[in-house]
């Protein structure tokens, strides 16, 4: 259970300083959720998507370009180069002179988290199955329901439904973020429809109720508003919301009434309107239900169903006068004007069943309404046309077929014809508990024949409702088309916004898109020695365009493979398509032509004219889509970041400039991070990851994983990725590989195994579609040629798609090393902290499950030799959760399950053995020690986190030098979190000492002192920065003698910013030069937590006062 609150404010040192210390999100990598709905678009360039229960917004970056002949910078001075994070030079995308262009496209990155209140109400792991944009609706004609998303202005406040797999719901409100001058964030605030938090007094057992706990597979909703109260009295903003969700037990309407302040409307005292009822909620419907979409026809909302049953499944139809909402929301003002708590007035809920339309024979998936058609005038002989003009319905079912239904035209229904008031009795009686048992009439195949028997054009069935006047009209429903293309079951389906003629848009899991448009089709036959054509023979939907990924390894990991697209989306202008994968990865498609000018109009031209259009992959999304269990970042600059996961992959991480106006409409350089390699594809999940190559007797651009097997595996970068990684650093000539002579171009995975291979003999039959060369690869193989062309490339011209992440990107396997009995656990090296030692060899230490002393033996490696040098016994009784190195190299911490402590020390006379037991504290922890760190900048300091909620700092000390086992280690302060989420204590499971120390002069003494920055995280994935003071020998005295100075909390990380899960592993960038131009006062932080679908998040750290922290 996770604190809804957000931390209370940093405490200080009574000897400190005042200082500030802030905390930006810098970057949230994370996959998302494999749910067909938990992706939308906000407005015209940001996207919300879900991943487990955090919800992330994706914003657009420009990409810089880089210039790729550096020899004209220094003669050209009026191209106001700019310079990247590493002084190469860049150039902005809007510079021309006498260069060749490439289109940029945008690069989406996620810079802003929000994360619920509301807590699960069962044990079960939860997350965000459905997202919705809610549409609002006036009192005299509502908002067609596509417009109305268009119509709102982004200042303005819009409401995101959000539903879990729990049952729980929840509102989110945005407005813009006026204290923020980057113009990118904007303020959210979430309202619980149906759910509980902390610190709600809920009964257990009602929260665990079947229609509490239910999971919702699709929500889509509305709300009204209107303002309460007077001019003098000040006034409110009351909001009615009507949600429609989902699910196994069909289709439930939960009514919320909320007053919400207007920012620019003076508030009203309110406590007058506690009486406003604010939460009801009752079934629609009983079938089993998977999706449903709601809409505007005429002065009627209405509301579709598709049905979730084993065959013959239907489209239901519901319908809602307006005037009725508006009803209600007059009834609770009159109520609050009157104060009758004790009797009032039921609300009426309205909705009438209106009939069905059959043809699907699998699950209804997904639907989407289409009312800004514009057909040409209707008239029919039983009525006169007027009003509702018409429109269509897009179904599809997982029986990969897809159907679009036709609105026609509204038209006056005769008394002769039909009693209205008698259909309207009629509908009412299936609904609520009275409702008729339709699964019967469902299976009734007598039913289904009588479908197939109507013709073509024949209507299915009418709508009857009463228009704003009172009249009384019908609208007829027709099949219009039954669209074939798709070979399995069809995942969404999306009408194409601002289009001329009706554009569709499906996704399957079939692992293709399709775009389908209707086109006139003529038909040719031989007469004679001619060919004549007939014309008129009507229109047929046609798929146009098909864009998807047809590459990736059949059969292996979804790292490495796609298995379909799950949901598509349009952009608001219909330019840019945007693709869900089923294993969390988000793409982009653009389209590279003038969709207007490529809707011809002439009849000569007409047939296939928006094939025209031709659609460019853009990079996408990408994170891990199971828990992400370790970080390591690349030891010499930190030029990128690894990080490995349960979902089977290692993932490469790094930073590139993109470009974006300020306040003043002057272009400045951002930083944002994306993945550009994927190392390690694998069979089993990865717990561990570790750079080594440090080029201190060691290759640079190494690492070693281990996984859930015996082995350990050692990888080398291939040629490709060092030039990539070049690029995006901004470097424009091609520079020398370093130990090219031992490094291969690319490396395969073969189809049966889980070792990649240097070449294409090596990994067997990998196939033909994974020989061929990456857009990215051919890209890095010509920077020679574009630097005499004088080629300007953008950044995001070198970025891999998904689909060469998963196959192209791939290091070879360098090494495999072989001792342990059980599944590696943890890993843990020398290279980059004891860098500073001369000639030092790169060890790795790793551990592997254990249940007895023999397993739990700790292995040393020399990776360069294959070989294991020592084994470290005698020192655990089970498993070993955690291993460091002190800076210096003397030393070597453990601790694990059992609670121990070790010290290990390094040996320089003892042959056969590089390490040696020197030191354990028995019970350091009440309970398991989760993570260890030695303090970078003082070797001798030691931190331990633990389940018992505590954080210890020791002090390890040789107490005679010529014996090496005279070691001290003593407990020199504790401390425990802040936050501790409404528990005794908060179990720490991770922590990192920051490279640099916080160095501050205080008033007391004029004395300048020294304090270690750590970071830590919590099981409920909150993190928090603390100052340990490093000045042991200043020791204060008090009245039970002297003690050391305690450590103090610098800053609490903002909740939004935080996982919702456990914090697995911190890793501070390593500070260089390089990496802080701008700032030395900024550090860099990465967290992975457990939760599924997070990768990791970067952190900046500003001092106010020129202080690291």
């Amino acid at each position: 259970m996770t604190s809804s609150n957000s931390p209370p404010p940093p405490s200080s040192s009574p000897s400190s300083s005042p200082c500030v210390v802030t905390s930006e999100l810098e970057f949230h990598g994370a996959a998302a959720s494999s749910s067909p709905h938990s992706i939308l678009r906000l407005d015209d360039h940001s996207i919300m998507y879900a991943s487990n229960c955090i919800l992330n917004i994706a914003i657009p970056k420009i990409p810089l370009r880089v210039n790729s002949n550096d020899d004209d910078d220094d003669d050209d001075d009026d191209n106001h180069h700019g310079e990247d994070e590493r002084g190469h030079v860049i150039q902005s995308s809007g510079q021309q002179d006498e260069l060749e262009n490439i289109s940029s496209s945008f690069v989406y990155v996620v810079k802003q988290t929000l994360r619920t209140t509301t807590v699960p109400r069962t044990d079960w792991k939860r997350s965000i199955t459905a997202l919705s944009l809610l549409s609002p609706v006036s009192d005299s004609r509502a908002s067609k329901h596509q417009s109305s998303l268009s119509s709102l202005s982004w200042s303005c406040k819009k409401y995101v439904a959000c539903a879990f797999s729990d049952g729980s719901i929840t509102i989110w409100a945005m407005s813009k973020d006026n204290t923020f001058t980057g113009g990118e964030k904007w303020k959210w605030k979430e309202y619980v429809v149906n759910g509980i938090t902390e610190h709600d007094d809920t009964d257990d057992e009602i929260c665990q109720q079947e229609d509490h706990t239910i999971s919702i597979a699709d929500i889509d909703g509305v709300y009204y508003s209107e303002h309460v109260g007077h001019e003098d009295q000040g006034s409110v903003m009351i909001h009615q919301f009507q949600l429609f969700t989902a699910s196994a037990r069909g289709v439930k309407c939960h009514v919320y009434t909320k007053i919400i302040e207007d920012d620019s409307i003076p508030s009203m005292d309110t406590t007058t309107a506690r009486s406003f009822p604010t939460k009801r909620s009752f079934f629609i419907t009983n079938h089993p239900t998977c999706t449903l979409k709601i809409s505007t026809l005429d002065n009627q909302l209405i509301l579709g169903v598709g049905t979730a049953l084993p065959r013959n499944n239907r489209v239901h139809f519901y319908t809602l006068d307006i005037s009725t909402l508006v009803k209600n929301v007059k009834l609770l003002q009159q109520q609050q004007q009157q104060q009758q708590e004790d009797e009032k007035e039921e609300m009426e809920h309205g909705w009438k069943h209106q009939g069905s339309v059959m043809g699907h024979l699998d699950w209804i998936s997904c639907l989407d309404w289409n009312f800004n058609l514009v057909f040409e005038s209707e008239t029919s002989a039983g009525g006169v046309s007027c009003g509702f003009q018409g429109g269509m319905l897009a179904s599809g079912s997982q029986d990969a077929r897809i159907r679009l239904w036709r609105f026609h035209q509204s038209i006056l229904c005769g008394v002769a014809e039909c009693d209205y008031e008698f259909l309207m009795e009629k509908t009412t009686k299936q609904n609520g508990d009275g409702e008729e048992d339709m699964e019967e009439e469902e299976e009734d195949e007598e039913d289904a024949n009588d479908e197939d028997l109507l013709e073509e054009g024949e209507a299915r069935m009418y709508i009857y409702y009463q228009n704003m006047e009172g009249v009384h009209m019908k609208c007829a429903i027709t099949l219009e088309a039954l669209l074939i293309g798709h070979e399995e079951g069809v995942t969404s389906v999306q009408w194409r916004p601002n289009s001329n003629k009706p554009c569709l848009l499906s996704s399957s899991m079939d692992r293709s898109i399709l775009i389908w448009m209707e086109e006139e089709m003529d038909e040719t036959e031989e007469v004679g020695s001619s060919l004549v054509t007939s014309e008129g023979l009507g229109n047929v939907w046609v798929p146009i365009t098909r864009v998807g990924t047809a590459g990736g390894i059949l059969g292996g990991s979804i790292g490495s493979s796609l298995l379909g697209f799950i949901n598509a989306l349009w952009s608001n202008d219909g330019r840019q398509i945007v693709g869900h994968g089923f294993g969390g990865a988000i793409y982009f498609w653009s389209s590279s032509e003038n969709y207007e000018a490529s809707v011809i109009s002439t009849e000569e031209q007409r047939v296939h004219s928006s094939s025209l259009e031709r659609w460019r992959a853009t990079p996408g999304i990408t994170g891990h889509f199971r828990e992400c269990c370790d970080i390591s970042w690349e030891v010499t600059k930190g030029t990128y970041l690894l990080s490995a996961g349960m979902d089977q992959t290692c993932r490469l991480w790094m930073p590139l400039l993109t470009e974006s106006l300020d306040h003043c409409g002057c272009t400045q350089a951002n930083r944002i991070w994306k993945e550009v390699g994927r190392p390690q594809v694998h069979g089993y999940d990865l717990n561990s990851v570790v750079c080594i190559g440090d080029a201190n007797g060691e290759l640079i651009h190494r690492f070693v994983s281990g996984a859930d097997e015996k082995e350990i595996r050692a990888f080398d970068s291939p040629i490709q990725t060092i030039r990539l990684v070049d690029i995006l650093k901004g470097k424009t000539e091609e520079c020398a590989i370093p130990d090219s002579e031992q490094r291969v171009d690319r490396a395969f995975i073969p189809s049966l195994g889980l070792s990649n291979r240097a070449n294409l003999a090596d990994a067997m039959e990998e196939g033909t579609d994974n020989a061929v060369q990456s857009e990215p690869a051919s890209s890095t193989q010509i920077t020679s040629l574009d630097s005499k062309r004088k080629i300007m490339r953008p950044l995001d011209h070198y970025l891999p798609t998904e689909r060469d992440l998963g196959v192209l990107s791939l290091w070879p396997e360098v090494r495999k090393l072989y001792g342990h009995l059980t599944e590696i656990v943890c890993l843990a090296s020398t290279a980059g902290r004891c860098s500073s030692l001369e000639n030092s060899q790169v060890l790795v230490a790793s551990s592997c499950k254990a249940r007895d002393a023999d397993n739990a033996a700790i292995r040393v490696w020399n990776i360069e030799q294959n070989v294991c040098i020592d084994v470290l016994k005698d020192g655990h009784k089970s498993t070993v959760v955690s291993l460091t190195f002190s800076s210096d190299g003397k030393f070597l911490a453990s601790a694990g399950k059992d609670r121990r402590l070790c010290i290990w020390k390094k040996c320089d006379n003892i042959q056969n053995k590089v390490f040696d037991l020197a030191a354990v504290v028995e019970s350091a922890h009440k309970r398991i020690i989760w993570s260890l760190d030695f303090c970078v900048t003082r070797p001798s300091i030691l931190a331990s986190g633990s389940r018992d909620g505590y954080v210890k700092i020791w002090e390890v000390t040789s107490i005679n030098s010529s014996v090496s086992e005279a070691v001290q280690v003593k407990e020199i302060s504790r401390f425990e979190p802040v936050c501790k989420g409404g528990k005794k204590a908060e179990p720490i499971t991770a922590l990192a000492f920051a490279p640099k120390e916080r160095n501050e002069n205080t008033q007391n003494d004029g004395c300048s002192h020294n304090d270690a920055i750590i970071v830590v995280g919590m099981e409920s994935g909150l993190v928090e920065v603390w100052a340990v003071p490093l000045n042991i020998r200043n020791e204060i005295k008090g009245e039970g003698g002297y003690t050391h100075p305690k450590p103090f909390i610098l800053c609490s990380i903002p909740i939004h910013d935080c996982h919702i899960s456990m914090v697995k592993k911190l890793a501070w960038r390593p500070l260089v030069e390089e990496n802080n131009q701008d700032d030395d006062d900024v550090l860099t932080l990465a967290a992975a937590a457990t939760t599924m679908g997070f990768a990791y998040t970067a952190l900046n750290y500003h001092d106010d006062d020129d202080d690291v922290n």
